[in-house]
């Protein structure tokens, strides 16, 4: 069977489809496999491809059950300029890579952008009155819904600060963090967030 539809497939229990007015367990001819409610073949499915869910995105094709190529090039975008010792983190819920701050040619900087690995596109961060002053070697951490950003130092390295600021990429605004209590200042600090706190370390 090449898929399995029905207004009534919730009436079926035990992992059953319905099927002709029949809750039946569904079943894929070799190679296909079972994906959702449908059956594929992982061999060339870019979408699910080697198992359900493994997409190979843009620029990339299914073959023997493993994307190819395995590398594909970004393109040069206006969006980001050319910098090193940024700030970086990946967002599940947009399949975004989130890049900040860093050095660029005229010193450090306080900007950056979203990387959407799904279309391959590029969108600038927002700033605004709370966005981080410009820093390098900060550390960011996505929390399920915000970015923290803390840390970092200038490109000289003379100033490590103890600052930062929350980016919550659903409304492109920031929210500068408390300071009482916070760590020392210090550059490329080790960061990662527990499911209720981020820690810095």
């Amino acid at each position: 069977l090449g898929s399995f539809e029905s207004w009534y497939d919730d009436q079926c229990t035990g992992g059953k489809l319905c099927s002709n007015n029949q809750c039946v367990l569904p079943t894929c001819t070799s190679p296909e496999i079972l994906c959702g409610a449908s059956c594929v073949n992982p061999n060339t499915s870019s979408v699910h491809c080697g198992s359900c869910g493994n997409g190979c995105g843009p620029g990339r094709s299914c073959s023997g059950g493993e994307c190819t190529p395995k590398w594909v090039t970004i393109g040069a975008t206006a969006t980001l300029t050319a910098r090193s010792k940024t700030a970086t983190t990946y967002i599940p819920s947009q399949d975004s890579a989130f890049f900040w701050g860093g050095e660029g040619a005229s010193g450090e900087l306080s900007s950056g952008a979203l990387y959407d690995v799904t279309t391959g596109s590029w969108t600038a961060v927002a700033t605004g009155p709370n966005t981080p002053s410009p820093r390098v070697l900060a550390t960011a951490v996505w929390t399920g819904q915000v970015v923290v950003v803390w840390g970092g130092g200038d490109a000289a390295g003379t100033v490590d600060h103890a600052t930062g600021a929350l980016y919550d990429p659903s409304t492109g605004s920031w929210t500068p963090m408390a300071t009482p209590n916070a760590p020392s200042g210090r550059r490329a600090p080790y960061g990662v967030y527990t499911g209720s706190k981020g820690v810095v370390w």
